[in-house]
């Protein structure tokens, strides 16, 4: 047991450093690396376990590890080093992991590593930080305010007021649920799969495990779908037997969803590779025959039929699935927000083209910045012959009123349900080509 959680601590090491160093995201990081795939699944969980604490808490764990250094460490030799304390921090003062295994694993990764010079150091660090553990860490305010980057920090802060912002900033220190849709009724999937209704189809599990390997994957009798990302397909209303448009569809949450709902569905997306997972989903779950994939950029898209029902999930920052997506806090920036505005604002206007006359395009994106959100209708509705924006009605949102906003949006934050698990940031508009 032993050896192989050594294991798992290079592993997770390794896709630290392709995240923090390489700058890849962290699915990535983990497919790239090839020493997760030796693991066994209790062991890989450890790995995935690990990696994300340290990414959930690297600001907290950096300024524990900098107060117990005689003098900052500096040199392009110490970035591995302090990857490795990082790891050993985040295991002493986060998981609970017994002291002596931290950092004997430690002292041997940071030889193993070329840094046999620094062994004392490390193991005098990590002993000192063991003894003193439960002092270390900061007050809970100053803990979210260290996890979170400053420009995340201020922007929240400013859009949500101040207890939102910590209240976002909290959900994103813990682990969530797996959440699914399911096809059936959703008291039969509570009980067999030991989860919990959020709303609607929408459930959320009590226990982890491999998608894979939980009951109803194989017969595809649900899919891998948040609670909020099931919202924006429910502006279409009553979708049966109704030709729908899902631009930048895949994964294929809600193609499914459209799908179930007995709409004919087209669904469009830029990347073979995630076409295909769509596919896969589609095949799975038995939607495939009422669904047309095609492979095209949005902006290339030159199709001249028009839709009843046009839905844009659009590429974004992503910062509502932080909670999921901990390696997002690291490597988003400000600038990249306003590069993927202008990208939003030009697939919105694609889309329109494809609206027809008394339809309805729903926008939606899994971000909590306002410049992904609103700012993008308010750039786009003046350039958009005919459209007038419909707001949600509390059908729509299951009775959540609190999810609307005063202009009619949906914006879900990560705390909303938290009772239940919570849920994605996401924001939603539906306008209308009158």
């Amino acid at each position: 047991m032993t050896e192989r959680l050594s294991n798992a601590r290079t592993a997770a090491l390794h896709c630290l450093n392709g995240v923090l160093s390489k700058r890849k995201p962290l699915h990535q990081a983990f497919a790239d690396n090839r020493s997760m795939n030796l693991l066994e699944p209790r062991e890989r969980a450890f790995a995935h376990l690990l990696t994300n604490s340290v990414l959930r808490n690297l600001g907290v764990l950096d300024e524990v590890i900098d107060v117990l250094l005689a003098r900052p460490l500096a040199g392009p030799d110490t970035v591995r080093l302090r990857m490795v304390m990082r790891l050993a921090a985040a295991q002493l003062l986060l998981l609970e992991t017994k002291d002596y295994a931290v950092v004997s694993n430690a002292v041997s990764m940071v030889e193993t590593l070329g840094g046999g010079r620094y062994c004392s150091l490390v193991n005098a660090l990590l002993r000192n930080m063991a003894r003193r553990k439960l002092t270390l860490l900061p007050e809970r305010q100053r803990h979210l305010r260290l996890s979170t980057p400053h420009w995340l920090w201020q922007s929240w802060g400013q859009m949500f007021g101040e207890q939102a912002r910590d209240s976002i900033a909290e959900q994103h220190t813990l682990s969530p649920p797996l959440a699914v849709s399911v096809k059936g009724e959703p008291s039969e999937w509570e009980q067999r799969l030991q989860a919990r209704q959020v709303f609607g189809n929408s459930l959320v599990l009590s226990e982890s495990a491999r998608v894979r390997e939980i009951e109803g994957f194989e017969e595809g009798a649900w899919w891998v779908q948040d609670p909020a990302a099931a919202l924006p397909v429910r502006a279409l209303n009553d979708v049966a037997n109704t030709e729908i448009l899902d631009l930048c569809a895949a994964p294929g949450g809600k193609t499914c969803q459209l799908a179930a709902a007995g709409a004919r569905v087209t669904a469009i997306d830029y990347s073979q590779e995630r076409l295909k997972t769509l596919q896969e989903n589609l095949e799975r779950t038995g939607f495939a025959e009422s669904t047309r994939s095609v492979l095209v950029d949005l902006e290339n898209f030159t199709e001249t039929k028009t839709y009843a029902g046009v839905i844009l999930d659009a590429p974004c920052s992503g910062t509502g699935t932080i909670r999921r997506h901990p390696d997002i806090l690291h490597l988003k920036s400000q600038g990249e927000v306003k590069r993927l505005q202008a990208l939003q604002c030009r697939l919105v206007s694609a889309a329109w083209r494809s609206v027809a006359s008394g339809g309805l395009l729903v926008y939606s994106c899994c971000s909590l910045q306002r410049e992904e959100g609103e700012e993008v209708i308010e750039r786009c509705m003046p350039k958009m012959e005919g459209a007038e924006i419909v707001p949600f009605s509390k059908e729509e949102v299951y009775g959540r009123e609190h999810f609307i906003t005063q202009q009619g949006f949906l914006r879900t934050l990560p705390f909303f349900e938290k009772d239940k698990g919570g849920m994605d940031g996401f924001f939603a508009a539906k306008i209308k080509k009158t």
